[in-house]
C-alpha cells in the first residue's frame, strides 16, 4: 500500500482520501475498503464481493484467535504482531528524524503479494469467492429427490469459461494430470509431481497426450512448459487424439493466441487439421497468430462472416488486416450494427470509409441507444441516413446506467423526430428520466411505471410517480416490493395506497435476499394479515432462513403446513446443516431415509453422523453410491452398503477418488453385474472415465486389484 506520512498522519494513496493518526485505523481501512480493490486485479467477480463483511470476517478471526488455535493460526498472529512493530518502529523514527518531512513510498501489487499475512488474506478472499461462485453456478434448486441430476449440465465446473479456485496444494492431489491440461500450471511447478521418464508409463498413454493437448491450448501456456512435457512424454502425437479433440487442437490454440505454440506444433506434427483456425484468431482478436497463418498455410481458411464477428468485437486491427489480406469477405449490415451496438465507433469508421453498399439499419442507433454509446448515435445521425425507432429513446431510458443516459434521452428528444412509447417511462431507470419525459414529452407511461419502480427498489420514483403521475398501479406493485425485501416501499404503498397485494404475495418472496427480514414478515402478517402457506415455509427452508422458520413456528406451531411437507427431507436436500438440527430439537415432523441420502449426497459427513446417531429412519444404497461420487472415502467407509453402478459415475469437472474405487471393489461393494452393465453404457467412451474403467477390466480380468 502506498503511504505518505506527514507528522502523524497517514494517508492512503490507493484511495487518496483517507488519513488516520491511529495505524490500526489505517490498516483496518486498508482490509475493508482497498484490499477488495485489489482484488479486480485477480477478476474476481464484484457481486460476491462484501468488504463490510467478507474481509472484516477474514480479519477478526485472525485478529481474536484463541490459545487453541493451529500453529498456523499463531503464525500468522506473530507475523502481524512483528509487522505491525516494525511499522511503529518506522513511523516513530520518521517522527524523530524531521517532523516536517514527506516520505512517498511507492508499492507495487508484487510488493504487497511479498507480505505473507496480506497475501493470505487476499488469496484466501480469492479461494472464499470463488467457492461462493461455483456453488450458485451449481445450485439446481430442484425440489425433486435425486442423489445427482442425470443431466451432465447441472454439475458443469468447467463450461462457459469458469473454473473454481484451488491452491497449488490442492492441485497437485486431483488426478488426471489436472496440473497440466486444465489449471495450466508451469513446468517449474509440475516437474516436482510428474513421475520420471522411465516411470511416465504408469499414467495411461491417452490420459499423457489428452492433457498436453489440453495444456497447448491453455491460456496460461507457454512454449518452454510444453517442451518440456514433449521431452517428458515424447510418444506425444495429436493423431492419436480423441477425434473431437484432434480435430479442433489447431482451432482452440489459436484461439487463446499461442502462436508460438502453433508453431511448433504445426513444424512437428504438418498434417494437423487446420479447419478454424483462422476464424478463431480472428473472432478473438490475436492478429500476430492471425498474420502467422495466412502467411505460412494458405489452407488454413475462415468462414466468409468472421469480419463481422471481428467488427462486433471491436478488434480494428484484425478487421483491417483481414480486409487487406483475406478472401473471405462477406459484410452486411449486421457488421456495422453489431459494431454500434457495442460502441466501437472507430470500426464504424472503418467499415463506412470503406463504401460499403451494406450500409447498416436502423437497429445501428437503436442498439446504439441502449448501450449508452452517445458519441455513436451522435456520428450515426450524422452520417448515416437510416435513422432510428422508438426503440431508441426507449432503450437510452431504460438502460440500466440511468445517470449517463439522461444526456442520451435529451439528445434524442431534441434532435430526433421519432419519439418514444410508454416503455420509456414505464421502464425508466433514474427519477431524472422520468422526470424530463413527463416534463418534455407526451407519451407518458402506464401502471407498470410503478410496478416497476417498486420491482426496483425505487422509493423515491414510487413517490414522485405517485405524487405527480394518475395511472396508479395495481396488487403486482407491493407484491413486488413484498418479493424482493423493498420493505420501505411495502409500508409507502400501505399507507398511501388502497390496492394492497395478493393473498399469495408472500410465496413469491426471494428469501436469499438480506433484506427480506423478519421485521417485513411480521408486518406483513399483522397488517395485512397475509397467511403462511405450505409453499412459503418450504422456500424458508430451502434457503436456510431459520429466522423465518422459527417465526412461523411461533405463530403456527400446530399448522397443516408442517405436516403437508417433510421439513428435515427439505433441509437436508439444501445442505442447511442447522437447520436440520433445531427442526430435530424442537418439532416432531416427520422425515424420510431421503435425509441421509441428501446428507450424503451434499458431501456433508457431519449432517450424515447427526442424522445417524438422532434419528430411525436410516438411508438406502443412494448413500453409498453418493460417497464414491463424492470421493469421500471416509464416508465410503461408514456405508458398508452394496452399491450400483452409479456410485463410479463421474460429472464433468468431477474426478474419480481411485482409492475409493479401490475400496469398494476390495470389499465387494458393487456386484460383478453391475460392474459389467457399466462397462457397456456408452458414456466410459469419454475421458473421464480411462483410468476407471481400467481399474474395472483389471478387477473383472483376476478379481484383484494390482
Amino acid at each position: 500500500m502506498n503511504v505518505s506520512v506527514d507528522g502523524n498522519i497517514i494517508k492512503c494513496k490507493i484511495c487518496g482520501t483517507f488519513e488516520s493518526t491511529s495505524i490500526e485505523e489505517f490498516r483496518l481501512h486498508g482490509f475493508n475498503h482497498c484490499i477488495p480493490s485489489i482484488a479486480n486485479y485477480f477478476g474476481v467477480s464484484h457481486h460476491l464481493i462484501d468488504s463490510n463483511k467478507l474481509v472484516i470476517q477474514l480479519v477478526a478471526a485472525t485478529d481474536n484467535s484463541s490459545s487453541d488455535s493451529s500453529n498456523s493460526n499463531r503464525q500468522e498472529q506473530d507475523e502481524l504482531e512483528n509487522d505491525k512493530k516494525k511499522r511503529k518502529r518506522d513511523h516513530d523514527d520518521c517522527n524523530q528524524q524531521n517532523q516536517t518531512t514527506t516520505t512517498t513510498t511507492t508499492t507495487t501489487i508484487i510488493n504487497l503479494l511479498r507480505v505473507p499475512y496480506i497475501k493470505r488474506i487476499i488469496f484466501n478472499q480469492i479461494t472464499e469467492i470463488s467457492r461462493q461462485e461455483f456453488d450458485l453456478k451449481r445450485d439446481t434448486k430442484d425440489d425433486n429427490y435425486k442423489v445427482f441430476q442425470d443431466d451432465d449440465e447441472d454439475y458443469v465446473e468447467e463450461e462457459e469459461g469458469f473454473i473454481q479456485a484451488k491452491k497449488g496444494k490442492d492441485i497437485v492431489k486431483i488426478p488426471q494430470l489436472v496440473m497440466i491440461g486444465k489449471y495450466g500450471m508451469p513446468w517449474d511447478f509440475i516437474k516436482h509431481y510428474l513421475p520420471l521418464c522411465t516411470d511416465k508409463d504408469k499414467i495411461l498413454k491417452k490420459r499423457r497426450m489428452f492433457a498436453i493437448s489440453k495444456y497447448c491450448r491453455h491460456p496460461n501456456s507457454t512454449l518452454s512448459t510444453l517442451e518440456h512435457l514433449l521431452e517428458w512424454s515424447p510418444d506425444f502425437d495429436p493423431q492419436f487424439l480423441p477425434k473431437a479433440h484432434r480435430k479442433q487442437l489447431a482451432e482452440k490454440v489459436a484461439g487463446v493466441g499461442n502462436r508460438d505454440i502453433l508453431e511448433l506444433l504445426l513444424t512437428k506434427y504438418p498434417d494437423i487439421n487446420l479447419n478454424g483456425a483462422v476464424g478463431a484468431a480472428a473472432i478473438n482478436g490475436h492478429l500476430s497468430t492471425l498474420e502467422w497463418l495466412t502467411l505460412n498455410h494458405r489452407r488454413a481458411t475462415c468462414d466468409e462472416f468472421t469480419m463481422e464477428i471481428v467488427a462486433s468485437d471491436g478488434y480494428l486491427d484484425v478487421l483491417k488486416y483481414m480486409h487487406q489480406h483475406r478472401t473471405e469477405k462477406a459484410y452486411t449490415s449486421d457488421a456495422i450494427d453489431r459494431a454500434a451496438s457495442n460502441g466501437h465507433l472507430d470500426v464504424i469508421k472503418f467499415l463506412h470509409e470503406m463504401n460499403l453498399s451494406e450500409g447498416c439499419t436502423e437497429s445501428a442507433i437503436d442498439s446504439a441507444a441502449a448501450g449508452g454509446y452517445l458519441d455513436v448515435v451522435e456520428w450515426l445521425h450524422e452520417n448515416s441516413s437510416e435513422g432510428c425507432s422508438t426503440s431508441a429513446m426507449d432503450n437510452a431510458a431504460t438502460s440500466m446506467d440511468g445517470h449517463s443516459n439522461l444526456e442520451l434521452v435529451k439528445w434524442l428528444h431534441f434532435n430526433r423526430s421519432e419519439g418514444c412509447t410508454t416503455d420509456a417511462m414505464d421502464y425508466s431507470s433514474s427519477l431524472e428520466i422520468t422526470q424530463f419525459l413527463h416534463n418534455h414529452r407526451s407519451e407518458g407511461c402506464t401502471r407498470l411505471a410503478m410496478e416497476n419502480a417498486c420491482r426496483a427498489g425505487r422509493l423515491d420514483m414510487v413517490v414522485w410517480l405517485h405524487q405527480n403521475r394518475t395511472e396508479g398501479c395495481t396488487s403486482n406493485a407491493m407484491d413486488s416490493a413484498i418479493s424482493n425485501g423493498h420493505f420501505d416501499i411495502v409500508k409507502f404503498l400501505y399507507d398511501n395506497r388502497s390496492e394492497g397485494c395478493s393473498d399469495r404475495a408472500m410465496e413469491n418472496i426471494n428469501m436469499d435476499n438480506e433484506q427480506v427480514t423478519i421485521e417485513m414478515i411480521t408486518f406483513l402478517i399483522q397488517n395485512l394479515q397475509l397467511k403462511c402457506t405450505t409453499k412459503f415455509l418450504k422456500k424458508a427452508i430451502q434457503s436456510g432462513r431459520l429466522d423465518i422458520v422459527q417465526l412461523i413456528h411461533e405463530r403456527a406451531p400446530t399448522s397443516k403446513i408442517w405436516s403437508e411437507l417433510s421439513p428435515i427431507d427439505v433441509a437436508s436436500f439444501h445442505n442447511h446443516f442447522e437447520l436440520v438440527q433445531w427442526l430435530h430439537y424442537n418439532r416432531t415432523d416427520r422425515c424420510s431415509v431421503k435425509s441421509m441420502d441428501q446428507a450424503a449426497r451434499n458431501n456433508n459427513m457431519e449432517m450424515l453422523e447427526f442424522l445417524h446417531l438422532n434419528r430411525a429412519e436410516g438411508c438406502t444404497s443412494k448413500a453409498m453410491e453418493s460417497a464414491a461420487l463424492n470421493n469421500n472415502l471416509e464416508m465410503t467407509r461408514s456405508q458398508q452398503q452394496q452399491c450400483t453402478w452409479k456410485a463410479f459415475k463421474i460429472y464433468p469437472g468431477r474426478y474419480p477418488h481411485y482409492d475409493v474405487i479401490h475400496y469398494v471393489l476390495d470389499n465387494q461393494l458393487m456386484p460383478i453385474k453391475e460392474i459389467q452393465q457399466m462397462l457397456k453404457r456408452d458414456t466410459i467412451d469419454h475421458e473421464r472415465y480411462w483410468e476407471t474403467i481400467d481399474l474395472l477390466y483389471k478387477y473383472l480380468n483376476d478379481n484383484t486389484i494390482e
